[in-house]
């Protein structure tokens, strides 16, 4: 491999309320890129220094290759919303489920920025994301055994590889 085509792992940063963390965990333990740390401590009493934690929020969010904002039921979102605009702030594409409502563009109006997708649910959500960001990332056989992605992306990539990138 050359210089210039470096091994970058795909990491989908995930936000929402504290109360979908095992979400996450199931997501991340059945192969998914998952790469948000707060899902680890998101029971009563487990963060240490919630100082430090949202530094570590920040920079996962700010630093991931994609971010998913996921809500239920119009329920509100606080810090997710913060780590949606840290993945703006450093361009990262956000995929949002959940806001499908007829006022959400306007009581959310960050939905109408361009790199924002709304999506119909979490299969759309993994799927775009996956595809958006693995245009930038070499589809082969050293990539594909990398940590982050576990068999639920392998088959994904190798058909990238035989195709090409793709557009979402």
């Amino acid at each position: 491999m050359s210089e210039q085509q470096q091994v970058k792992a795909l990491r989908i940063y995930t936000a929402s309320r504290v109360r979908h963390s095992d979400r996450w965990v199931l997501a991340r333990a059945a192969g998914f890129p998952v790469c948000a740390t707060w899902i680890n401590e998101a029971g009563p009493g487990q963060t240490e220094d919630m100082g430090e934690l949202w530094q570590r929020c920040i920079a996962e969010s700010s630093g991931a290759d994609a971010l998913i904002l996921y809500r239920q039921d119009g329920e509100p979102l606080k810090g997710a919303l913060v780590e949606a605009g840290a993945a703006l702030g450093a361009g990262r594409p956000v995929f949002a489920v959940g806001f499908d409502g007829e006022d959400d563009l306007r009581t959310f109006s960050f939905l109408n920025h361009p790199l924002v997708k709304r999506c119909a649910g979490l299969e759309e959500a993994f799927t775009l994301a996956g595809a958006v960001t693995r245009e930038s990332v070499p589809a082969d056989e050293e990539y594909a055994q990398s940590a982050y992605v576990g068999d639920a992306f392998r088959g994904y990539y190798a058909d990238a590889a035989q195709e090409g990138p793709q557009k979402a």
